[in-house]
């Protein structure tokens, strides 16, 4: 997401404007439903825009926050703003900022990735996962909720930190706790990894062709070869 912001003209509207943009004044049902306790934030978007919110997950709160912000503040549904954008450009990304970019996508052999991504996570191990997932426990912090629920990396530890909480002196049960967590957190990281492969192939390579950019691939699989497979042919195309 951060590169297609970088790439593309994600601006919906300049928002550096105060005052509603609609040209229309929030309605008394629209209002109610802003200010309600009895309603969370993604029952609250499901009213005021429900073709926005069959968009994004009901845990996904940052997101959600935002869609209603944009229709607190400016009057306007989020899923507007979005098929204004797109009725300007073929592409919902909106405009591409630079004609002639070059996109490198770093790749290479999955069942390689696999094992980076797992030695990674055994170093994040050794660097202090563990001492850091006990500082957010001791804030009491909803894993069920907000941007905990989506992260990889605390949720998959629940069980680990409910023993260590309770004072479980039981180094067996401890210590499975702990293994079974760190295999949770591998397997959702190796999964999301092939989500982001499938992301990058529908999203950006796809669309190379109606847009005015190159999109390289390149194969890190060996890094013995870097400067053949990656150093040389980026040289080469930057030239």
């Amino acid at each position: 997401y951060y590169i297609e912001a970088l790439l593309w003209d994600f601006t919906l509207y300049d928002f550096s404007q105060s005052g509603n943009i609609s040209g229309k004044e929030l309605s008394d049902t629209s209002i109610q439903v802003l200010q309600s306790d009895a309603l969370s934030d993604y029952e609250k978007l499901q009213r005021l825009d429900p073709i926005h919110a069959k968009s994004l997950h009901p845990n996904d709160s940052r997101k959600i926050s935002r869609s209603l912000e944009i229709f607190r503040n400016y009057g306007i549904c989020h899923s507007t703003l979005l098929e204004q954008q797109h009725q300007e450009s073929s592409d919902i990304r909106g405009k591409l900022r630079w004609d002639g970019a070059l996109l490198f996508s770093l790749e290479c052999d999955q069942h390689v990735l696999d094992k980076r991504l797992d030695d990674r996570i055994d170093k994040m191990i050794q660097l202090g996962l563990l001492s850091e997932l006990d500082i957010f426990a001791s804030k009491n912090y909803d894993s069920d909720s907000g941007l905990l629920s989506q992260v990889i990396g605390f949720k998959e530890f629940e069980s680990y930190i409910r023993l260590k909480q309770s004072k479980c002196i039981d180094r067996c049960l401890l210590e499975s706790a702990l293994s079974e967590g760190i295999e949770k957190m591998k397997i959702l990281t190796r999964r999301y990894s092939r989500k982001q492969v499938r992301w990058i192939k529908h999203r950006l390579e796809q669309n190379r062709i109606c847009e005015n950019y190159c999109f390289i691939r390149l194969d890190t699989t060996s890094p013995k070869q870097w400067e053949h497979v990656i150093s040389e042919p980026v040289h080469d195309a930057v030239d």
